[in-house]
């Protein structure tokens, strides 16, 4: 089955979308552990992390990951998921905008004002996170 002719759901759609905010953090948590000097994150942590919190299977190299944690070595993930959620609501902020019939002049005006605001106060949140 080539999948030809099957329509995508709205569900389809937002379950696409979430992976890819998911892709995005997870890249972003491996640059800034690669730059701290700390272990790359594993490779799909929500699934790796729940199943460690389940007891399901034998996952060795999450167990040892998870028992490596510490404030340090958890500041990538702390950042990546601020700078993703950073994102997530800039992005909603300027579709609500269009939706709601802004024109492209003004759209692009408020959005990156919102992105300047939203990250001077992310940088001004993290400012300290490589001091941990």
């Amino acid at each position: 089955e080539d999948g030809a002719g099957e329509e995508e759901t709205e569900g389809d759609e937002e379950d696409r979308a979430h992976q890819q905010w998911n892709d995005v953090q997870r890249d972003l948590a491996a640059a800034l552990a690669e730059v701290l000097g700390e272990p790359a994150p594993l490779a799909d942590v929500e699934v790796s992390f729940m199943r460690a919190v389940r007891g399901d299977g034998d996952d060795e190299e999450t167990a040892r990951w998870l028992g490596g944690m510490n404030e340090r070595s958890m500041v990538p993930f702390f950042a990546a998921g601020q700078i993703v959620s950073t994102l997530q609501q800039v992005t909603m902020a300027s579709l609500v905008r269009v939706a709601a019939g802004a024109s492209v002049a003004v759209s692009t005006t408020a959005a990156l004002r919102d992105t300047d605001a939203a990250f001077g106060l992310l940088e001004r949140g993290l400012a300290d996170l490589g001091e941990v």
